[in-house]
């Protein structure tokens, strides 16, 4: 009995850890982004969200050793809007690349809400990766669910040790496979 609460005890935790790392809040997108590209983007005001947006921004270098890239970005009423310039050098540049690849990220404080994201302009690329990222406490609601994950396994594999077998044997039966004979000694 104390095999088969192992195993499943440790499965059923092992399901809620694999629960929890899919609750974890997470919001990013990415695009291929030419100049005039317009994106949408929310940023959410719920429960583990931060009104932190981080904005990333890959590029292949074309015979240029600089990548300039301008982006607009305004909320739905234009009331707030923000002018972002990146200029990607070789301090930029992602080790070991071949083609050289410029990365650059920048984090801007935002109000939540939607924003569209205008490419302004692209200098030293024809086209660049740009992805939105809004910060939140995914790291530590995916690291409670790995946790839990890691002690649902080790409670399996404890049970795999424990003595005895996984159906009860012999008296502990409750219920006896196959049938009674008929007892006709009563005619």
């Amino acid at each position: 009995m104390k095999k088969a609460i192992c195993y499943f005890g440790g499965a059923a935790i092992i399901i809620l850890g694999g629960i929890i790392v899919l609750m974890a809040p997470y919001n990013y997108v990415g695009f291929l982004a030419q100049p005039g590209s317009e994106y949408e983007f929310e940023i959410f005001d719920s429960p583990g969200f931060y009104n932190q947006f981080t904005i990333i921004v890959r590029a292949n270098a074309e015979n240029s050793s600089v990548i300039i890239v301008d982006l607009e970005i305004s909320n739905i009423t234009h009331t707030n809007v923000y002018g972002v310039s990146m200029n990607l050098t070789s301090v930029n540049l992602v080790p070991n690349s071949n083609p050289p690849i410029y990365q650059q990220l920048i984090k801007l404080e935002v109000p939540p809400g939607t924003y569209f994201i205008i490419v302004d302009r692209i200098v030293g690329a024809n086209w660049i990766d740009l992805s939105f990222r809004q910060e939140s406490n995914s790291k530590t609601v995916i690291a409670i669910g790995a946790s839990l994950n890691i002690i649902g396994l080790v409670i399996a594999i404890a049970g795999y040790f424990l003595p005895g077998t996984f159906f009860p044997q012999g008296d502990e039966r409750v219920v006896g496979w196959g049938y009674e004979p008929k007892d006709n000694s009563s005619d």
